[in-house]
């Protein structure tokens, strides 16, 4: 994954676990795409990012934590 200076998150990779941040369905890809979750989210510039095997996270310029992927044993603390 990587982060750009405007704060955008990009990923690639494997995504059987929706890990990558484009939503479950998506297919692995070699080349980077943008996570527009974070689109349209007055304030939501990614500045950390964290990758699981299976699940990933990422903190915003105000601290708020985000996490997707598999989440069956509570890793991404979403119960």
């Amino acid at each position: 994954a990587l982060i750009t200076e405007d704060g955008r998150l990009w990923s690639w990779g494997s995504n059987s676990h929706g890990q990558l941040g484009h939503g479950i369905d998506a297919p692995a890809t070699c080349e980077p795409r943008h996570v527009r979750s974070f689109d349209g989210i007055a304030g939501k510039r990614v500045v950390s990012v964290s990758l699981g095997g299976f699940h990933s996270a990422a903190i915003d310029e105000s601290g708020a934590a985000f996490t997707w992927g598999e989440n069956k044993k509570g890793q991404c603390g979403q119960g």
